[in-house]
């Protein structure tokens, strides 16, 4: 769901597009700033025209419009394929043919930066990347407008880098900020919702994740946002409840959380990682509660180990090196705890 950092093909496109119009003798669009910030509203932020950016320092060759053109289809290829050090070198190259003409700040190079951005968060180098989206988010801001639709974009990635830093508590300004300019659109307003509330639990501010949580649920409860939130939002809740030690809430939200997402118990996608996750979660919350090992808790545990067994059998699966690199390292201790549970409870079996 949250996977938007990686930049869309179709702004890519356009902007080389562009600047093939340019090397070839035509001429883009080069309107000032205030007229670039004036379009059409969409999702509750101004729209802006791509091709309404200064001209470049010089015309890109094309061979150079060529080559940049490559590195991308080329990056995006084994980006598929899971190969992301080798993608990240061809997106640094296709990204430095557009720095050689346009200069580091020019609006369309910061747009260009965005694979490269959403590489680097993929292989675990999200200070590096929020370092390099501060700077798309200022550039954008001055030239489009701080609530233009390319200024939101670069905020939102901005605050997905800041959640997978040491120092996720950085995102809160982010989000809240988006929250205001988002306002008016209820599918983002329940994302930038969920997004907070996942911050705040990690913040261990739990009180004001539930808060936050429960807004966004209420407009997905409502009817006014797609359905397909509400796993993920009652997930995140069940871990607030958690940390409140409100056992049986957090049961609930999250056992409802697994139906409402198909995870029931010998259900499809065993592998998927959301679904180790919450199951490891729920076997945490019905031990908690003062259950201890009871029946209920152990076949929790189980469904876990089953999951997990599944999970890894698909990352250990080379065919499937994107989800290696990608999700692995983050669920590798939950696999590891089912599993142990999962042994000792077949040995308590066993003695018995």
């Amino acid at each position: 769901m949250y996977r938007d950092e990686m930049k869309s093909g179709l702004v890519i496109a356009l902007s080389i597009g562009a600047l093939v119009a340019s090397a070839s003798g035509g001429s883009a669009q080069t309107k000032p700033a205030s007229e670039a910030r004036s379009g059409s509203s969409v999702g509750g932020v101004q729209a802006a025209n791509p091709f309404s950016v200064p001209p470049a320092v010089r015309r890109l060759a094309p061979d150079e419009i060529e080559q940049a053109m490559t590195a991308y289809r080329q990056a995006q290829t084994l980006t598929e394929a899971g190969a992301f050090a080798e993608a990240e070198a061809l997106y640094r190259l296709a990204a430095g043919i557009f720095i050689d003409s346009y200069g580091a700040d020019h609006p369309i190079t910061l747009e260009i930066l965005g694979p490269l951005i959403g590489n680097l968060m993929t292989q675990g180098k999200a200070e590096e990347a929020a370092e390099m989206q501060e700077r798309a988010l200022g550039g954008l801001s001055a030239f489009y407008g701080a609530d233009s639709e390319q200024a939101v974009t670069a905020r939102r990635r901005l605050a997905m880098a800041y959640l997978r830093t040491e120092t996720p508590i950085r995102a809160e300004p982010v989000i809240r900020r988006l929250i205001e300019a988002q306002a008016d659109d209820p599918q983002w307003t329940a994302i930038n919702f969920i997004t907070l509330g996942q911050m705040l639990n990690t913040a261990n501010r739990p009180q004001e994740a539930e808060q936050a949580l429960r807004q966004a649920l209420s407009l997905i409860d409502g009817g006014k946002v797609e359905p397909r939130l509400a796993p993920s939002a009652r997930a995140q809740l069940a871990d607030s409840l958690k940390l409140q030690r409100r056992f049986d809430e957090a049961g609930v939200e999250l056992r409802r959380a697994i139906e409402e997402r198909g995870f029931g118990p010998g259900g499809a996608e065993a592998g998927n990682v959301f679904a180790v996750d919450w199951y490891v979660t729920l076997a945490d919350i019905l031990d908690s509660g003062g259950r201890g090992a009871s029946e209920e808790s152990l076949s929790v545990w189980r469904e876990a180990g089953r999951r997990a067994a599944a999970r890894q059998a698909r990352v250990a699966d080379r065919s499937r090196r994107r989800e290696q690199a990608g999700f692995a390292h983050v669920f590798q201790t939950l696999v590891a705890r089912a599993w142990a549970r999962a042994e000792a409870d077949r040995s308590a079996a066993d003695g018995a």
